[in-house]
């Protein structure tokens, strides 16, 4: 029985609270004549959150929605490498796009480059591909008339080559 009466007890000052708060809320944003919409607020939450947890170091970042694709996309600097984090309509993350500086390229992804018949090839735009199941890093290498766009894992072994026109 006191269980059962701790429960009840439990479960209505959690009403309550839950009442209460709701209604400041709903007085705050009439105060300040928002429109409520909760599911965009969560979103952004949602987005600023993940954002945090990836990248600590940003402070500001622009939220950009992509109706075609529904899709949420952050875009910020970090050390002149220019990001672009996406995340589905729930704001949830799904991938980061980085072009990445060239003082920036990793390691192995030079070495590679280097042991490979592109090695004495001009690259540029370096890029960063990531994925919750996937690391890509791509590069444009041209020699004359001749380029390509190179597909690397982050081991720096070539995945594809693709000849541009």
């Amino acid at each position: 029985m006191k269980k059962i009466f701790a429960s009840c007890y439990l479960f209505f000052s959690i009403a309550l609270r839950a009442q209460v708060f709701a209604q400041e809320e709903v007085n705050i944003l009439e105060a300040a004549q928002i429109p409520l919409n909760r599911t965009v607020e969560t979103i952004a939450e949602n987005i600023k959150f993940s954002l945090q947890q990836m990248y600590p170091e940003i402070k500001t970042f622009e939220t950009k929605y992509n109706d075609k694709l529904k899709t949420y996309r952050a875009v910020f600097e970090i050390e002149q490498n220019k990001f672009q984090v996406s995340f589905n309509e729930e704001g949830n993350w799904k991938e980061t796009y980085v072009e990445i500086h060239e003082d920036f390229i990793p390691n192995k992804i030079k070495e590679g480059l280097s042991k490979s018949r592109f090695k004495a090839w001009e690259y540029s735009q370096p890029t960063l591909y990531q994925r919750p199941n996937a690391i890509l890093y791509t590069l444009i290498v041209n020699q004359g008339a001749r380029t390509y766009l190179l597909e690397m894992s982050k081991e720096g072994e070539i995945l594809q080559e693709v000849m541009q026109e």
